[in-house]
């Protein structure tokens, strides 16, 4: 009985803990336009994006896919660290990670334009797929260090 009331009394304690810890911070509009890479570039098949600042206190972008399609997107933040975009209006959403970038249609259900990469992106990649071996990677060779005899 004792026990069950200990345990009791320590779960509602972490769980109040919990609820205590004050949220995190939304990042601002600056930190938010900050990230967005900007400029023209380049995805796959040959798509082409291009996002530039609309300027203004707010975190907000003009996004052109090809000559004829524009959005007016709006900077969210996000959980994940990914920098978004998106135009609610149109349904359209700019997702930017590390490696790559996406253009996605919610109104079509399908990515618009795919594979996209600034300059800095691409580094990103090259830098993944080149790291350099560590001792735990398969096909580090191991050299061993033998004494002279005198």
């Amino acid at each position: 009985m004792i026990r069950s009331f200990v345990v009791a009394s320590v779960s509602l304690m972490m769980a109040l803990a919990a609820q205590a810890q004050p949220a995190q911070a939304a990042p601002s509009a600056a930190a938010l336009s900050a990230l967005v890479q900007q400029g023209e570039i380049t995805c796959a098949d040959n798509v082409k994006v291009r996002i530039v600042s609309m300027g203004g206190d707010l975190p907000r972008f003009h996004v052109q896919l090809g000559v004829k399609v524009f959005y007016e997107m709006t900077a969210v933040p996000t959980e994940s660290g990914a920098v978004r975009l998106e135009d609610r209006a149109r349904g359209a959403e700019w997702i930017q990670l590390p490696a790559k970038s996406m253009l996605m249609s919610s109104k079509q259900g399908r990515r618009l334009a795919d594979g996209c990469q600034t300059p800095e992106q691409a580094r990103a990649e090259r830098m993944a797929q080149n790291q350099p071996n560590t001792l735990l990677d398969d096909d580090t060779e191991v050299v061993q260090y033998r004494k002279p005899t005198h």
